[in-house]
């Protein structure tokens, strides 16, 4: 059996890996909600995960993947609106994330503002991106850290993980009992 990754070429085609490289901000991934702080998605032996939830995790999972290219949309859409260009913009975020504030006196006020303007507007949109992906495991009666707990088993656990995969390709291909 392949080792189970939630990749697609669809995904690896989504620019979201070169934002969320560049973007630290901008990760999606554990899902967070307001009660849960960076980092506290906890490790360890996870709670059988049934047939049905195991479904409702994979329909979540989906659901969440398209929220991230909506958002990855958003955010080239955003960035390409900017009077800086993509790779200034990535250029002056490289800058920003490496270096003081001492560093940043080489770039332009008016580069600097503008760069700083777009990157409250990715927060927001990720901010915004991230409630919805919440509402979306919610949806399917699930927590956010169980979905997280899943997700982090499914690269330990490869019994789950075919499980996963079999749901995931019956619930694209259309011919499983997933939404």
């Amino acid at each position: 059996m392949r080792p189970f990754t939630f990749t697609s070429d669809r995904l690896r085609e989504s620019r979201i890996w070169s934002i969320a490289l560049v973007l630290p901000l901008l990760l999606v991934a554990p899902i967070m909600d307001a009660q849960s702080p960076p980092g506290s998605v906890e490790s360890g032996e996870l709670e059988p995960v049934g047939d049905e939830e195991l479904e409702d995790f994979v329909i979540a999972f989906i659901s969440v993947q398209e929220l991230q290219n909506e958002m990855n949309e958003m955010t080239d859409e955003r960035i390409s609106e900017s009077e800086l260009d993509e790779s200034r913009f990535f250029e002056i975020n490289e800058i920003a994330q490496q270096s003081d504030s001492s560093d940043l006196s080489s770039i332009g006020d008016d580069e600097l503002a503008e760069y700083r303007e777009v990157l409250e507007d990715l927060i927001e949109i990720q901010n915004e991106q991230q409630a919805e992906m919440v509402d979306a495991v919610k949806a399917k009666d699930l927590t956010v850290d169980r979905f997280n707990r899943i997700m982090l088993a499914l690269r330990d656990d490869s019994e789950l993980a075919g499980r996963a995969e079999e749901v995931l390709e019956a619930a694209v291909d259309g011919t499983g009992s997933a939404e």
